[in-house]
Order: C-alpha cells, then sequence, then structure tokens
C-alpha cells in the first residue's frame, strides 16, 4: 500500500511551508546549548535534575539566544505536535500517579503466569503503545518491570527484551503509536501532504502485525 500525495490548496501551502533558518548567525551558540542538552540528560542521575528540568532550561536558553528572531521562530514551531506530546505524558502520568501501574504490577506479581509473563509483557506494551504513544508508556512500565524482576529473579532478560520489542512493535500501529511517526505527520503537514490517522492505519496494522507475530517467536525462543 502506497500514500499518494494530497497537496493543499495554493493559498494555504505558501504560508506553512519551510522557512530559511533565520539564525544562521547564532548556529554556534544554539548547537553549544544543544551539546549541553544532551550532556545533562546522561548526567541527570549524577546532578539529581529531573529530564523536563533539563529541557525546560534548554528550551529557555535557546529563546534568549534567539531574540530578535524570535517571533520567526515561534511561528515555525510545530504546536499541534508538541501539544500531543504534553498530553499524552500528561495522561500516562495520571495512570502511574493514579496507582493504575502500582495496580497492575502487584497483580501481575500475584499472578506471575510462569513461562507466559514475557509473552503478556510483549503484547500488553504492544497494544497500549499503539494507543498511548511508545515513549511515556515505557517509562511507565520501566518500574514495574524492575518489580516483576526484583520478584521474580527467574525471568532475567526476558522481560526487558518483551517491553522493547513491544513497545516498538506497537509504534508500528498507527501514527500515534510512536514519537517518529507523529513528528513525521507534522513535517508532511509542513510540507503540504495530510498523512490522517485512518489514512496510516491499514497499513500501519498490516506490519504490527507481521512484526507482533516475529516479536513473540522471538521471545518464545528467548526463553
Amino acid at each position: 500500500m502506497t500514500f499518494s500525495s494530497n497537496p493543499l490548496p495554493a493559498e494555504m501551502d505558501g504560508p506553512r511551508r519551510l522557512q530559511e533558518f533565520p539564525l544562521e548567525s547564532r548556529r554556534g551558540l544554539l548547537l553549544t546549548i544543544l551539546a549541553g542538552v544532551l550532556v545533562a540528560f546522561v548526567l541527570q542521575r549524577e546532578w539529581h535534575l529531573a529530564a523536563g528540568t533539563i529541557a525546560m532550561a534548554g528550551a529557555a536558553l535557546g529563546m534568549l539566544a534567539s531574540i530578535g528572531k524570535s517571533v520567526r521562530i515561534w511561528n515555525q514551531v510545530d504546536w499541534g505536535t508538541l501539544g500531543f506530546f504534553i498530553g499524552i505524558f500528561i495522561l500516562v502520568g495520571a495512570l502511574e500517579h493514579g496507582g493504575v501501574i502500582a495496580h497492575l504490577a502487584k497483580f501481575l506479581a500475584q499472578h506471575p503466569l510462569g513461562q507466559w509473563m514475557p509473552l503478556t509483557i510483549l503484547v500488553g506494551s504492544a497494544l497500549f503503545s499503539a494507543l498511548l504513544d511508545n515513549v511515556p508508556l515505557v517509562a511507565a512500565m520501566i518500574p514495574l518491570v524492575q518489580r516483576l524482576g526484583q520478584m521474580h529473579p527467574e525471568y532475567g532478560v526476558e522481560l526487558w527484551a518483551a517491553l522493547a520489542l513491544g513497545a516498538a512493535i506497537g509504534g508500528n500501529a498507527t501514527i500515534i503509536g510512536a514519537s517518529a511517526n507523529v513528528v513525521a505527520q507534522g513535517m508532511a503537514e509542513e510540507r503540504g501532504y495530510r498523512l490522517e490517522f485512518r489514512r496510516y492505519l491499514p497499513f500501519g496494522l498490516s506490519v504490527f502485525a507481521v512484526t507482533l507475530v516475529l516479536g513473540i517467536i522471538y521471545v518464545m525462543l528467548l526463553g
């Protein structure tokens, strides 16, 4: 299945085309800020900084470095994609703080399911990733897998492999299943091509089905 182009009307396309980079003279400073943010992410545990604090600090420094050009930069931000990520992280955070993740971990710990536990993690994370985006889902699932690994060390690396595979596989299913999909959708919109949820779904589900079967076979062989 292939996607045919569906350009926006000419009168709508012009304002949304990518503009020439307006901060050419400040590129070195912006790259330095970006490098500092990446270093901070790597060392966030040693520095006792939250990922959100690092990201917001980097964004603030970037805006300060863009003084005089900020209006043009502001107009080029993909607010729809940012809004999606804000909403999905709030949703997953609410599930975690509401105790849903803890209750799920308790249930799985009480019903270890034997050799079926890795497959349960694989299929469950794949299905939820297709609906919630795999990045925040994995962030919420890491404590659960850690707790299960401590309670049942016999599982070994299978649980982590199942989580990684399930999240990646689930990201193929829908346009909102993976962060890369959402970013690609925003970039396509900027260039005048509409990549909608229903348009992507048949292709995504077929890839999802094939890779899920392969993932199940792999986890079974790993165990």
